[in-house]
């Protein structure tokens, strides 16, 4: 504003408002790592799955509808808790099944170890003579599902440093948007403050600066008189030009003082000028012998009794003294108008006031300072070391049973055969045996705390994500924030006023506000005033230009236009002295001249006027000579007299009236010759004056309304260029809302929903990929372990064990079984001399001989191991 100049005439050339400048707040998505960007996506799929479509947003209308009734809320929620069950079916579901695995887990494998402690339920170490087949279908889909487990526990070691990174990562871009937020509220500040300050002050300035008498008098009154001029000049340089010339001699005058001074020469001792004759100073002009001309001379006298010449030069006078007249005659009404504008001023500093001191007072560091300490006493404490720990644990503990079940099925795999009796196995499918065991007691200790976690983060991540989703599209602000009530307002309306108040002004400032036009509007930097849309209930355009400049404006118009000319002023005749000159032109017309020659120069003045001086000037030597104090003036009288008859009346009257006698008389025979054309002289006098009289009459009102209209138009357009600029620079420029929009996305989009949900969904999804393989994870893994562990075989009954002997009988290579003891303890009590050579992996150091099954009643069998 303090650069603002104006050029071209008056045309106002505004400086640039302050503006913001580089922000520090981007943006732009957020990246995942490349690593998790995947998983990230998985979590989101998985989301929209349980969760399709949107968020129940009618429902949550609904509840922000009830907002001012709380028991309402809970009786909208006992008749619509449907529309929210109904939206997350899925998500229902699969809290649902983490409850019972959860739940059931724990009381299951509660019940499974108290029946193996009873022998029961597997809990006797025999194996079954089952085809093998059913070790191999273990095996693979227990290392599918351990896989998965591993997959998930080792993702969420990666999320957890996602996680633990959250916290100083949403406080760097929380200080960015803070700062941004603080420029962005302080160059607004500034803006307005400009507008209001320098730029209206000047222009404010520039208008009181017109208004004063210089500038009015080159403004106003220097225009004017230039229009009226060119209109007077004629009829007042012809009414002029009728103006008669006196006819008083200074001969008379010259008379009258050689009397007095004879008189007082007269008044010495002895009269020394008694001898003095002044009768023969007299113009030797016989009047009588004149035609007469009494009653043209009579009209010509009440011409000029009217003044004519006096009455145009008053004219001419007042026209030249145009400007000086505008000065003094607007005077008062200047000082109204520049008292309007002062107004004016003081009225937009209050605007200012109310506008920039509620944005001055909002200190974005009051909210933000608690929260940053919050966040950096979080990251600097030993809790959040404990807790990068603890997170590290929880996901160590995932890993540690699904990497038991890897090892396991490494060690049994690659060190179990068909052909080996159970009790034969080596010690590393035993201890792959005992991995797996282990690996399902941990699954079902701490089923209960991981499905808790999971199906509580799952809710939380899960919902959290389909808000964003409503965040990134706007949806949310366009089907709830933006959502009419049954009360005829908005949601955000119901927020900024909860009593509806209209008295409030704020109230009637944001009615009718939408938040995700404003979101939109904001991302494209438009200015804050569009952006909310304030146009309906705070147009700059009314308040600026109507109620401030247009009141302004109007009071200066009407003060303007009482500016006025006194018009009598410049009238050089009326009716009256028309009508004389009628009647002068009809006398001038009736006017018979003949022989003017002989009568002029009879009066032409013949005596000799200079020897008559010289005896004047020779008796002042003599008077002067006589010894009395009033000699000297008597002698003084004398020589002025002496030197007037002798210099001044020769040159300055008898020429002039022989002259003017000479010229009488070429003007007599001029007018005897042209008296019609004296006649059209009168004529185009009486034109115009009735031409210049219409004028004013008719023709200079409209000129001098012309001439204060183009001063008004130019002081008003001064205004009205301010307030055109301000309601442009306040619908385009001021509070560019941009800055305020990347913070926004910068904080709650790319750190919130990106960064931050973007982690909690990771860990939530590769934490529900581990307890989804709880289930099947701790069934195989017990069934597995019966094929890695040594145990005993089950026993057979008698029919199937006769029928074995005799086929072993026939088969050199097969097991020779002679007998089996009571205790079912399987191997030879002795080495019978004789019998066939014993099968592969039969020991000597079996005791006792091979004896034939005890018989017992058919169909009997011994119990078998599963």
């Amino acid at each position: 504003g303090q650069n603002t100049t104006t050029v071209n005439n008056g045309v106002i050339h505004f400086s640039s408002i302050p503006t913001i400048g580089t922000t520090q707040s981007d943006p732009n998505n957020y990246t995942p790592e490349s690593n998790l960007a995947t998983l990230y996506s998985m979590a989101r799929g998985f989301t929209n799955a349980i969760i399709p479509g949107e968020l129940p947003y009618t429902f949550m209308v609904g509840i922000f509808s009830h907002l001012q009734n709380p028991s309402g809320i809970l009786t909208y929620l006992e008749q619509n808790y449907q529309a929210l069950t109904s939206k997350e079916v899925g998500l229902l579901a699969c809290v649902a099944i983490g409850v019972l695995i959860g739940i059931l887990m724990p009381i299951v494998g509660l019940i499974f170890c108290c029946c193996r402690c009873f022998g029961k339920c597997g809990g006797r170490m025999v194996q079954t003579n089952r085809k093998r087949s059913h070790c191999y279908c273990y095996t693979i889909f227990l290392a599918i599902f351990a896989s998965i487990a591993l997959a998930g526990g080792i993702l969420n070691i990666l999320t957890d440093e996602h996680i633990m990174g959250t916290v100083p990562y949403v406080s760097n871009v929380a200080q960015a948007a803070v700062s941004d937020t603080n420029d962005w509220k302080n160059t607004a500040v500034s803006q307005i403050e400009t507008l209001a300050g320098p730029q209206l002050n000047f222009t404010a300035d520039l208008v009181k600066a017109d208004l004063g008498d210089s500038a009015v008098r080159t403004e106003l009154g220097t225009p004017l008189r230039a229009a009226v001029e060119p209109h007077v000049q004629s009829p007042i340089n012809t009414v002029s030009n009728i103006s008669q010339r006196s006819l008083n001699s200074e001969i008379s005058k010259a008379k009258t003082d050689l009397d007095s001074a004879k008189s007082d020469c007269n008044s010495l001792p002895g009269s020394p000028c008694s001898d003095i004759d002044t009768s023969v100073i007299n113009v030797n002009v016989d009047y009588g012998t004149l035609p007469s001309i009494d009653s043209q001379i009579a009209e010509v006298q009440k011409v000029r009794n009217l003044a004519l010449t006096s009455m145009a030069s008053q004219a001419a006078t007042e026209i030249h003294n145009l400007p000086d007249s505008v000065v003094t005659q607007t005077s008062a009404t200047r000082n109204t108008v520049i008292n309007s504008i002062n107004t004016l001023q003081s009225q937009a500093g209050a605007q200012v006031s109310v506008i920039t001191q509620p944005i001055k007072a909002i200190d974005v560091n009051t909210f933000y300072t608690p929260i940053a300490n919050a966040l950096n006493s979080i990251a600097t404490s030993d809790i959040y070391t404990y807790a990068k720990y603890g997170l590290n644990g929880f996901a160590g503990l995932l890993i540690l049973q699904a990497g038991l079940i890897m090892i396991a099925l490494l060690m049994g795999g690659s060190t179990y055969k068909d052909d080996v009796p159970p009790i034969k196995r080596s010690t590393a499918s035993n201890i792959a045996g005992y991995l797996l065991m282990a690996a399902a007691g941990l699954i079902v200790i701490f089923s209960i705390l991981y499905c808790f976690v999971a199906i509580a983060l799952l809710a939380v991540g899960a919902n959290a994500e389909k808000a964003c989703q409503g965040l990134r599209d706007q949806s949310f602000f366009s089907k709830v924030a933006d959502a009419p009530l049954p009360n005829g307002r908005t949601v955000i309306e119901t927020l900024i006023n909860p009593t509806n108040s209209a008295n409030d002004p704020t109230s009637q400032l944001f009615s009718g506000i939408s938040i995700s036009g404003a979101l939109s509007a904001c991302q494209q930097n438009q200015a804050l005033y569009s952006a909310l849309n304030l146009s309906k209930n705070a147009n700059i355009a009314s308040i600026v230009e109507g109620s401030l400049v247009n009141a302004t404006l109007n009071t200066a118009e009407a003060q303007l236009n009482t500016i006025s000319i006194d018009y009598s002023k410049l009238n050089v005749a009326d009716n009256s002295t028309l009508n004389n000159l009628d009647t002068l032109k009809a006398q001038i017309d009736a006017i018979n001249i003949t022989n003017y020659n002989d009568l002029i120069n009879q009066a032409k003045i013949t005596f000799n006027i200079t020897e008559y001086a010289d005896t004047i000037t020779n008796k002042a030597v003599a008077i002067r000579n006589i010894p009395n104090p009033s000699a000297a003036a008597a002698a003084a009288k004398l020589d002025s007299v002496a030197i007037q008859l002798n210099t001044t009346i020769p040159n300055t009257v008898i020429k002039p009236i022989n002259s003017n006698l000479t010229a009488m008389n070429s003007s007599l025979q001029i007018l005897t010759v042209n008296k019609a054309k004296l006649s059209a002289q009168i004529t185009g006098v009486k034109n115009a004056i009735l031409t210049w009289n219409s004028y004013v009459a008719n023709t200079l009102p409209g000129t001098v309304h012309g001439a204060i209209t183009a001063f008004k138009n130019k002081l008003f357009g001064y205004v009205q260029q301010y307030s055109s600029h301000l309601s442009n620079e306040m619908k385009n420029s001021v509070a560019r809302c941009g800055p305020i929009y990347n913070a926004y996305a910068a904080l709650a989009l790319k750190a919130g929903c990106g960064y931050a949900v973007d982690g909690l969904g990771g860990f939530w999804f590769a934490l529900c990929m581990c307890v989804g393989c709880f289930v099947p994870n701790c069934i195989l893994s017990i069934k597995l372990a019966k094929y890695f562990r040594r145990m005993k075989a089950e026993n057979l009954d008698s029919r199937k064990a006769k029928q074995m002997f005799d086929n072993n009988k026939k088969d050199p290579n097969s097991v020779q079984l002679k007998g089996f003891k009571t205790n079912n303890k399987i191997g030879p009590s002795q080495s019978p001399a004789g019998n066939t050579a014993p099968p592969p992996g039969y020991k000597a150091a079996h005791r006792g001989p091979l004896r034939p099954p005890a018989k017992r009643s058919s169909g009997h069998k011994v119990p078998i191991a599963y």
